[in-house]
């Protein structure tokens, strides 16, 4: 009878954790706060409203003339390249649908990592070099319209001759760090991560830019420029040879304010976005930047959700009614399937719509049904091997039901069309879980309450 106990207490407790978990967070000290580790949900359009970005390529700059009488589209490739560096603008010999596809690749890669926790769509227009990019409207919408046009061309340069010694192409790959300073503050960085060649390149930059005097005693360093789209972020020499191919800049000051943290945190992130790929070819600009409203306005939500919400206080009430010692268990396995439920579609990164919410209406529903099947023919006058078999019958025929709802929810799994999708991804996990808590929870705290 211990053991019975044991195992009631035990798997109530795991639900009651599962619950706090999937409902309030899991927090884990940050930097200078509690931040919550599960994943955020992915919200999807019938729940936000989302933005419509274009982007068009820079006029082309007018052909002239210069001072050699040679016309300003005559120019070589290289000084055409150099000058679309330097931010002069597109000629009209870069607007080729080659370029127009590295564009759409590069800016795809953006989004992947600036809208990582989102849905986006991409389409290019390929005879005008168009990008229309539609996202989920949140926080970071913003930082997408501003950053994600810049060319990216991040160069270490010849501080004197303006050589350029190290450039994307050399870069593996790029992320954001951060260090506790001197003073106890944070110290954030970008971290360049080069590849093989830009290793050794930089490891010959280090040896010969660094710093040195003569036998006076006179600064004979070479430096360095560091520059990112034609501007100028630092002029520097190495202390040391660089033999690790990480190069680390600072982004602001040491501090310990929340606030401007999160803005070089921020700063960062935005750096480390569009170098770490190949520079854009081309330049871009935003040309248009329009807010959508969500096509399921609340009310229309409402006429959807609250009937399917009363029907399923209606059943909950009724299961009250049939099974009166047994309806605290019935309620904490419903909790408890909701609440997995819930932190599946977070990790599996299900987007969140109107059709997302009536699925966990309708798992709420199914879970009930199956309690109601598994304990219709239950009653504590059985014995021991009776009420065993009864339960387990109760179980296979509650699975004979919830198997034709659930091979549905994979197809529709597999559906393009996002609130299928959503809905069926929702629903498949659902039905997993309670077919899990039918034959381990529900079924361990009828029996381990028998007297």
């Amino acid at each position: 009878m211990k053991n019975k106990a044991l195992k009631v207490i035990l798997v109530t407790g795991i639900i009651v954790l599962l619950s706090i978990v999937s409902f309030v967070g899991f927090y884990q000290k940050g930097i200078y706060q509690y931040e919550n580790k599960l994943p955020k949900y992915i919200l999807g359009d019938g729940v936000t409203g989302y933005r419509t970005i274009v982007l068009k390529p820079t006029e082309p700059k007018e052909e002239t003339k210069t001072e050699e009488g040679q016309e300003e589209g005559e120019k070589s490739q290289e000084e055409q390249a150099e000058q679309s560096q330097e931010k002069t603008g597109n000629t009209k010999e870069m607007l080729t649908e080659e370029n127009y596809a590295k564009v759409k690749e590069l800016f795809r890669a953006r989004l992947d990592r600036i809208a990582s926790e989102s849905y986006y769509t991409i389409r290019m227009d390929k005879s005008t070099g168009k990008v229309y990019i539609q996202v989920l409207d949140s926080t970071y919408t913003d930082t997408i319209s501003s950053v994600i046009v810049d060319r990216g061309v991040f160069e270490i340069i010849d501080n004197d001759t303006k050589e350029v010694l190290l450039s994307n192409a050399q870069i593996k790959k790029s992320g954001v760090q951060y260090t506790t300073g001197n003073t106890g503050g944070t110290i954030v960085f970008l971290n360049v991560e080069y590849n093989k060649e830009g290793k050794e390149k930089l490891r010959e930059i280090s040896k010969n830019y660094v710093e040195s005097k003569d036998e006076e005693g006179n600064d004979t360093t070479k430096k360095v420029l560091i520059r990112l789209d034609g501007n100028d972020l630092i002029t520097t020499a190495f202390d040391r040879e660089n033999t690790t191919g990480n190069l680390q800049l600072t982004v602001g000051t040491e501090t310990t304010s929340t606030s401007d943290l999160q803005k070089y945190l921020q700063q960062a992130s935005n750096f480390s976005v569009i170098i770490d790929k190949e520079a854009l070819p081309l330049e871009y600009e935003v040309d248009e930047n329009v807010y959508n409203t969500m096509p399921l306005d609340r009310q229309e939500m409402d006429k959807l959700i609250v009937p399917a919400i009363v029907l399923a206080v209606l059943c909950v009430i009724g299961i009250a009614i049939r099974f009166r010692r047994e309806k605290i268990f019935a309620v904490i396995t419903i909790i408890g399937i909701v609440a997995t439920q819930l932190i599946l579609v977070r990790y599996t990164n299900v987007i969140l719509t109107a059709e997302t919410i009536s699925a966990v209406v309708v798992t709420v529903i199914l879970a009930i049904l199956a309690d109601w099947m598994m304990l219709k023919n239950y009653t504590k006058e059985l014995n021991e091997a009776d009420a065993k078999k009864n339960l387990k019958d109760g179980i296979i025929a509650a699975i004979k039901v919830l198997v034709p709802v659930f091979v549905l929810s994979i197809v529709f799994c597999f559906m393009k069309w996002l609130p299928i999708y959503s809905f069926g991804m929702t629903l498949f996990w659902g039905i997993l879980t309670i077919v899990l808590f039918l034959v381990t929870v529900m079924r361990t705290h009828v029996l381990g309450t028998r007297k």
